[in-house]
């Protein structure tokens, strides 16, 4: 089919080339064909007969084939009008045959006149009825089914009852075997017809066809039958060549009106359901669900690709479902099903009938893998444990600040950053005295909290009258270095303030400098020793200054997740915290004054806090 069917404009050329080269041979060479033809002329008759019920065929052929497909096959481009008019064709061309010269008395005795009318009729009908649905698409498609084919019925019986009964009477189209000038008319007319679809459908309606193949094949079906009405015109002998030619091109004509119905009716609604079958396999390729399909005996005859990959199969044929049934479960809740290589995997197992006529036709499996979801269960269950532990250490956490003495003068705000803070603060009150901690913990969540327990532990025991800041950070990084790894260490500062004197001893572990700001000169320093991070080696030796706390004066302690971000340097961030200790308000409490300055050095930053915060407030 692919072969004959046009599907390119070159193609069509080509194939018109032909058609019109072979007429022009038929006429130039008439002595050589006549010659070649002479020994068929005494079964011309036969000839004629065997021809004739190939284009019967053919047209209740069309007729049939569109009655039955019509629903099913949805012919748009194929009118059934057009259908209608070929079961009208066939009966023409049937009593054509049946009355032709030669052939025995059926009804009536033989002539070329009542042959030669049904002839006429049934070219007249085919080309007229094939110019209107061609020219007025729109208003043919209008047409019922049965209203065509009840109309061309009629029509039909109405025209064989008058050629009939009144073909006497009616004017004659052969005369001593060749046509008369009427015929030639009648003919002419229908070639014209047959011109009139060519050039609407080649120019007029060139992008209204869906597929070119199809306009090509009304072209050559018209060409072919202007061609046969031309060889009609021509002929002098009923039994000449030229007769059968002609007869031989309308089979072609008719023949390419066949195959625009079944491309139409037949190859293009399976071709979709091809392509919605291609499709759906594809759907079933793309979900992440195993797929099986059998007959009822358990043989597969189809897999999708995943659940080929899961049974770990590479082709069908000869498999049957129960190769893959587990026959021992290590699972309560869930079902098992077996590879190809023996590896048992859990499933979520469906099966579902196909139901035939109340007869159960096969069986859809769908297969779900849920090692997955059985291993993100278990990582749940352990997720819940370790968020619980993580909501106890943190409720511990938050215990031991709760113990934190209040002072007016002294004030913390410590946001983590996520649900277990990795700062610390500790405020020690004794006679007179403060010891203000803070410190950085390298490292997050459960371990952090561990630090601080040991922090706390290791602090709590300080002899305010007696232990200086130097000693407490020895004392301090000996624990440390004891009884936490050397990849875990924490920096540290610590301020000891005697509230009598105002004098502050204070000493730093790596931890971020401090600022001091001097209220009667309205100027900034910076409080700093030198000495190493808390648990980086085990005699490491600390230094301790002091300064003089005046009045009005204010100490500001911080953890570097203040200081940090990406886009600002961490000169301008320090700079935003100065002005943020001038400008704030003074009459408040410690802890008001440490809330506020916090809000103004967040606005100052222009990138999010990704490490936890602390800042300690200290006021003279």
């Amino acid at each position: 089919m692919k072969r004959i069917v046009p599907n390119t404009d070159i193609k069509l050329y080509y194939i018109l080339m032909a058609l019109a080269f072979s007429t022009v041979l038929l006429f130039m060479f008439p002595s050589f064909f006549s010659l070649m033809y002479t020994p068929f002329q005494p079964s011309h008759a036969s000839m004629h007969l065997i021809v004739e019920m190939i284009s019967i065929f053919v047209s209740f052929s069309i007729a049939i084939h569109a009655w039955v497909t019509h629903k099913e096959g949805g012919t748009v481009q194929f009118s059934v009008l057009l259908a209608g008019a070929f079961l009208a064709v066939g009966t023409f061309d049937t009593f054509h045959a049946l009355t032709f010269v030669g052939m025995p008395t059926l009804f009536i005795e033989s002539s070329p006149l009542t042959s030669a009318w049904f002839w006429i009729m049934a070219r007249l009908t085919e080309s007229i009825v094939l110019t209107f649905v061609i020219i007025f698409p729109t208003l043919m498609k209008k047409v019922k089914l049965s209203t065509s084919y009840l109309f061309f019925t009629v029509f039909s019986l109405l025209t064989t009852y008058i050629v009939f009964a009144h073909h006497p009477s009616l004017p004659t189209l052969i005369t001593d075997g060749a046509p008369t000038i009427f015929k030639i008319s009648l003919e002419a007319v229908g070639a014209v017809l047959h011109a009139v679809v060519i050039m609407y459908v080649l120019f007029i309606y060139k992008d209204k066809f869906k597929h070119i193949m199809l306009r090509n094949l009304y072209v050559i079906g018209s060409f072919s039958l202007i061609l046969s009405s031309i060889f009609f015109m021509r002929y002098e002998a009923i039994d000449a060549y030229l007769n059968m030619a002609g007869h031989i091109y309308k089979i072609i004509g008719y023949a390419m009106f066949f195959i625009i119905l079944y491309l139409l009716s037949v190859r293009a609604p399976f071709q979709k359901i091809h392509q919605l079958h291609e499709r759906n396999r594809m759907m079933f390729n793309m979900i992440e669900l195993g797929i099986v399909e059998t007959d009822a005996k358990g043989k597969i005859s189809y897999m999708n690709e995943y659940a080929k990959q899961l049974l770990e199969v590479q082709e069908t044929e000869g498999l049957d479902i129960s190769q893959f049934e587990s026959k021992s479960s290590n699972y309560f809740e869930y079902e098992e099903i077996v590879t190809l290589s023996e590896k048992k995997i859990p499933v979520e197992f469906d099966r579902f009938p196909l139901i035939d006529h109340k007869k159960i036709d096969g069986y859809v499996y769908t297969l779900r893998d849920l090692r997955e979801a059985i291993e993100n269960e278990e990582l749940s269950k352990e997720k819940a444990i370790v968020d619980y532990e993580i909501e106890t250490a943190a409720s511990i956490q938050q215990d031991f600040y709760l113990e934190t003495p209040y002072c007016e003068k002294i004030g913390v705000v410590s946001i983590p950053f996520k649900r277990l803070n990795g700062d610390f603060h500790n405020i020690l009150q004794g006679d007179d005295v403060y010891l203000v901690t803070i410190a950085d913990i390298v490292g997050k969540g459960i371990p952090a909290a561990i630090q601080t327990s040991l922090l706390i532990g290791a602090i709590e025991n300080v002899n305010l009258q007696a232990d200086s800041p130097k000693i407490l950070l020895r004392n301090l990084n000996k624990v440390f270095t004891k009884y936490s790894k050397s990849e875990n260490f924490l920096t540290l500062m610590t301020l000891h303030i005697d509230t009598k004197t105002g004098v502050v001893r204070y000493a730093s572990a790596g931890h971020e400098p401090a600022i001091h700001y001097h209220a009667k000169t309205n100027t900034f320093s910076e409080i700093n020793t030198k000495g190493p991070a808390i648990g980086f080696f085990e005699d490491s030796e600390f230094h301790e200054q002091q300064l003089q706390l005046e009045k009005g004066d204010l100490i500001l302690l911080y953890t570097d997740g203040l200081i940090e971000d990406k886009s600002i340097p961490e000169e301008d961030i320090i700079m935003a915290m100065k002005k943020a200790i001038e400008s704030v308000d003074r009459t408040k409490t410690a802890e008001e004054m440490a809330n506020e300055i916090l809000e103004k050095i967040t606005k100052a930053r222009s990138d999010d806090f990704h490490d936890d915060r602390t800042i300690i407030i200290i006021k003279g």
